[in-house]
């Protein structure tokens, strides 16, 4: 459980990060704290938690169709394979390795 919540504060801080360096002035961009995961990792991590959320919402109304329009804004047809190959390149790279790990057991 412990897991889990330090992976959704992750991508919650990474998804912040992001969002706060596009409306950050660019003096303040270039001190902005890198992020310890590489981007690509960050990203098909947040990408494969944001399938897993969507895959389990209510189909029924709005509800769903948000649903829809999430997992595909989120690429999640393609997920696994991006995923497997993300895995694959930091296959090497323990710290990675493990993040990735906990998004799939979420």
């Amino acid at each position: 459980m412990k897991l889990h919540l330090a992976i959704a504060c992750l991508l919650l801080c990474t998804s912040f990060h992001a969002s706060a360096q596009e409306a950050a002035p660019p003096s303040l961009v270039k001190h902005a704290p890198k992020s310890e995961y590489p981007k690509d990792a960050s990203e098909v991590a947040a990408r494969k938690s944001g399938c897993l959320h969507w895959s389990r919402a209510d189909t029924y109304g709005q509800r769903g169709q948000e649903a829809q329009q999430a997992m595909q804004d989120l690429q999640c047809s393609t997920i696994d394979q991006d995923f497997a190959a993300v895995r694959a390149k930091y296959a090497d790279n323990p710290k990675v390795a493990k993040m990735l790990d906990g998004v799939e057991g979420w």
